[in-house]
């Protein structure tokens, strides 16, 4: 059976992300202190969400953009970049998108740790609006493990 904690440190040693229990969460969650990667028992993230809104994706429908910040030092951060078959609402901004990106690296470290420590991997997002990516290793409805999801970048 994998533990929390065996989870924590893969994903720490390979995507160089702190996660942190946070117990105003719950006893069994982590989530990195710039809140973009957390870590939760499976089912945690269907069940806010709703199963119905969640659809499953592939690594392959992403594309790779490269995202350039600052002028004087400019740093790179890679990202995923999902397409929406139809523009999505964002309640956040107000406005419809059509794409959401995720950080490059914790996703596929996400994805590498799942599939090291249970054999598989599934990857959902929510196909109604801008939600984290969830990274699990059961198909929705089959919570045995731990799920880990990446907060999106709204372009």
């Amino acid at each position: 059976m994998v533990t929390l904690q065996e989870v924590i440190s893969l994903l720490e040693g390979i995507a160089s992300v702190k996660l942190e229990k946070d117990e105003e969460l719950g006893e069994n969650l982590a989530i990195s202190r710039d809140r973009v990667v957390a870590l939760a028992p499976e089912g945690a993230w269907e069940r806010k969400l709703g199963a119905g809104r969640l659809v499953e994706v592939s690594i392959a429908d992403f594309f790779p953009e490269v995202v350039r910040y600052g002028t004087e030092v400019v740093h790179v951060v890679f990202y995923l970049k999902y397409r929406f078959p139809k523009p999505v609402y964002d309640t956040l901004h107000g406005r419809e998108v059509q794409e959401v990106s995720y950080r490059a690296i914790p996703l596929l470290a996400a994805i590498h740790v799942i599939k090291r420590l249970y054999g598989r991997v599934h990857l959902y997002l929510n196909s109604e609006r801008p939600a984290p990516i969830i990274v699990r290793p059961n198909p929705l409805g089959q919570n045995k493990g731990f799920e880990i999801v990446i907060a999106p970048r709204i372009p």
